[in-house]
């Protein structure tokens, strides 16, 4: 299979696609790895990492300097104040309500380890679904509100594929596969115990959002549906770094 969406070296060449059907086989080919990856051995974990890297050199996107202004997190005290080796009892410290320690940063939705993020929802009923406390449970909610004509450089993936897109190019075509495929990882359903299935959509963002070249354009946050209430039609989750 190819090694690469567009068969280029450097960013700055100009654009060479692979065959479309060549990026579909490479496409349908990582979706029979879907909820697989986690049980991987290290040294296929790795190679797989190294190949999705070195395909993806495109990726679709929404984009929007508006994100939703104002966000909410549930913080869940029990599990935040154990790591610390503390007692259950309130949040006193801001960074408690934040994204957790480097150290506990497994794979998520929008991150690989040792990337800090911070997942919230637009709204509380969102944040309940996503976090699902269970009986017993101590939490506190978190409300943010963005500052006055702040501009964050967001990308927004869809909630649902497009229907009957279209297409005059291969580079249309081409993104509507990518688009596609990035709605699947995006609303994978994936289980709290293996967070090694999140290696797609993990990754993926990690690069947007760790860019390692320092730009104005830089993605600082990315808007996606929510997976547990993937039904609702104004659920979405926000993650910023």
């Amino acid at each position: 299979m190819i090694e690469k969406i567009a068969n280029n070296k450097y960013n700055t060449e100009k654009l060479n696609l692979n065959p479309t059907d060549k990026i579909k086989e490479k496409l349908d080919y990582y979706r029979t790895l879907f909820n697989k990856t986690h049980d991987l051995s290290m040294e296929e974990f790795e190679k797989l990492e190294q190949d999705i890297k070195t395909f993806f050199n495109l990726k679709p996107g929404g984009y929007t300097e508006e994100p939703p202004q104002r966000l909410v997190r549930i913080s869940n005290n029990n599990r935040i104040l154990e790591a610390q080796g503390k007692e259950l009892s309130y949040l006193t410290d801001i960074f408690q309500l934040l994204a957790p320690p480097i150290d506990h940063c497994n794979f998520g939705r929008c991150n690989i380890p040792k990337q800090q993020v911070l997942y919230c929802a637009v709204n509380e009923a969102g944040a309940y679904w996503e976090t699902k406390p269970q009986n017993g449970d101590v939490i506190t909610i978190s409300h943010f509100e963005l500052k006055p004509n702040s501009k964050v450089n967001c990308n927004v993936v869809r909630k649902e594929k497009t229907k009957d897109p279209k297409i005059s190019h291969q580079l249309q075509e081409v993104y509507y596969l990518l688009e596609d495929f990035f709605v699947d990882i995006y609303s994978l359903e994936i289980l709290k115990d293996r967070p090694g299935d999140y290696l797609f959509s993990g990754l993926l963002s990690s690069e947007m959002l760790f860019y390692p070249v320092v730009s104005s354009n830089n993605i600082e946050a990315i808007i996606y549906p929510s997976v547990q209430k993937k039904n609702m039609d104004k659920t979405l989750q926000f993650v910023m770094i």
